[in-house]
């Protein structure tokens, strides 16, 4: 679980930072995103619920600034990482219960011209 969490957070906050260099290269020009720079923001938006973009649109950056200072900027993240892992873990899981239950497997192909 605290795996999923950290790979979560990293991807998370990388991608953030890809995106956010990238609207600060082109900052000056006045150069639209790209196609792909819309679409790395939209995964990293998508990444930050359900809690980080709630708390930074919502509560503002003052919400944040007063309880969440310095190191602690970074609780917000792993909360939302945490639940994020609990939802891959929980599916995960629901999965192997069902395949088992039912005896199927995804991967199986099927030859159905053989008797």
């Amino acid at each position: 679980m605290t795996s999923l969490t950290l790979i979560h957070a990293i991807i998370s906050f990388g991608l953030f930072l890809k995106v956010f260099s990238a609207g600060m290269s082109r900052f000056e020009t006045g150069e639209l995103p790209s196609l792909g720079e819309k679409i790395l923001g939209i995964f990293s938006t998508i990444l930050f619920w359900p809690i980080v973009y709630p708390l930074s649109i919502w509560g503002g950056k003052t919400f944040l600034n007063i309880f969440f200072h310095g190191i602690l900027g970074y609780i917000p993240l792993l909360l939302n990482s945490f639940i994020w892992a609990l939802a891959i873990y929980w599916i995960i899981k629901k999965v192997k219960i069902n395949r088992k239950k039912y005896n199927t497997d995804f991967f199986v192909i099927h030859d159905f011209n053989s008797k």
